[in-house]
């Protein structure tokens, strides 16, 4: 079995750039910038499964799969994910003094730390649910 090296880190961490855009909400204005890697990302893998494939029909497939991974692997649990982390660490900070630099930066760093944690699991979850669900369907 071939490995994707889109889904090996730390390429796959491009991919998670909704989270890291909730993470920062408060930190920094990178918005743009971190929507733009994270579609990227996205784009390039779809458009790299799609040039590996044989043919028109199973190409096509194949986008469907990958883009469908990412909507749920790359964007909707990160994002989830970054907004309750954030907001879990805000909460926590408002009952430590400490510099304002650390309670606009601490939120950003425990995010970014979870979300490389959860990367690899998330990733073969999304993976054990799709092969239950879309990919049975997809195979008929």
């Amino acid at each position: 079995m071939s490995t994707d090296t889109f889904l090996e880190l730390p390429l796959r961490l491009a991919g998670y750039g909704y989270g890291y855009n909730e993470a920062a909400k408060y930190a920094v204005d990178y918005e743009r910038l971190l929507i733009t890697m994270a579609n990227l990302y996205i784009f390039c893998h779809v458009g790299f499964k799609a040039f590996e494939a044989n043919d028109i029909t199973s190409a096509a497939l194949i986008c469907l799969d990958t883009l469908v991974f990412h909507v749920i692997a790359s964007v909707v649990v990160p994002l989830f994910t970054g907004n309750i982390v954030r907001s879990l660490v805000h909460e926590l900070m408002q009952n430590i003094r400490a510099s304002p630099r650390l309670h606009r930066w601490a939120p950003v760093i425990i995010v970014v730390a979870v979300l490389i944690i959860i990367s690899r699991p998330l990733d073969n979850v999304v993976n054990k649910i799709m092969d239950a669900t879309l990919r049975k369907v997809l195979k008929k």
